[in-house]
């Protein structure tokens, strides 16, 4: 009875050196000469001693006891290191609107987008293509005004309407106030807006925002700020203020602005000028960033 526990003790004893010696080990597949705590032989090529030369180690998978990965090579110089002379890194493919529909991407996030046949990143803020745009084929134009428009005394807000578009690049369009651009990319809109008294007796002044045209109100800039125009009591178009500017990114979807008057003197008209004006104009100008 006594040598048959020394027994049982002797194969548990082994039994846990063992198991021990195995929660060490190195694991190889394909391979009895691993190199890094997993490595895989994919062609069982490797030399049952010493290390695997280059050639040998193109069909490899390592993971060290650092956790760095390594494909193509066994001592991996990274988190993850691939090497190869005959094929290339595929990361994630995918359409624009699958891109954009990616939930909080993280930033340094890279998928190639299939629909416009580039390689983008997430920025921590908005999608960046690493090819950038060249100047010249980027969206360059200036939406205009044929004739005056006068906002009456009543109200105290309006949309600017337009007539015409002009510049370089295309997919920009107008419909009265509707400015409409085109889907996946980022725009700086800045609108001008001048204005007039209707006589020299009556001081006019105006508030205005680039806007949403559906909300009315500038929540899908990523960057805005409000314009300002107050011309003197003469009735020419001697303005004081800044322009209304709005960084905004359409996304996968086409997005409808307008250039809004927010806030104006309730007891006189505004009159909007248009580009056949000798003093100022109101325009919006769009440029693709």
């Amino acid at each position: 009875m006594t040598n048959f526990k020394k027994g049982q003790k002797s194969i548990a004893l082994t039994a846990m050196m063992a198991f021990g010696t195995l929660s060490y080990a190195q694991v190889g597949i394909n391979t009895e000469n691993p190199r890094a705590i997993l490595h895989v032989d994919g062609a069982k090529d490797n030399p049952a001693t010493g290390a695997p030369s280059a050639a040998q180690q193109t069909n490899d998978f390592v993971v060290t006891s650092a956790g760095n990965v390594g494909i193509g090579t066994n001592t991996p110089a990274g988190a993850l290191d691939v090497q190869s002379t005959t094929g290339g890194f595929i990361p994630p493919r995918m359409t624009t609107t699958q891109r954009q529909n990616i939930a909080s991407p993280t930033a340094g996030t890279m998928v190639y987008d299939t629909t416009l046949s580039q390689f983008y990143y997430y920025s921590g803020v908005q999608w960046e293509s690493l090819v950038p745009v060249a100047a010249s084929a980027r969206i360059f134009q200036i939406v205009r005004k044929n004739t005056n428009q006068t906002i009456p005394t009543a109200d105290t807000s309006g949309d600017i309407t337009f007539n015409t578009t002009s510049g370089q690049g295309t997919g920009v369009s107008v419909n009265n106030s509707i400015i409409t651009l085109p889907a996946g990319k980022t725009f700086l809109v800045t609108g001008y807006l001048a204005i007039a008294s209707t006589s020299s007796s009556t001081q006019s002044w105006a508030r205005y925002e680039i806007v949403d045209a559906a909300l009315n109100n500038s929540s899908t800039c990523i960057v805005a700020s409000r314009g300002y125009n107050e011309p003197s009591t003469e009735t020419n178009n001697d303005s004081a203020g800044g322009p209304a500017l709005c960084v905004i990114n359409t996304g996968t979807s086409a997005k409808n602005i307008k250039l809004r008057i927010t806030d104006k003197r309730n007891d006189a008209n505004v009159v909007t000028t248009s580009i056949a004006d000798p003093y100022a104009e109101t325009a919006v100008v769009i440029q693709e960033l």
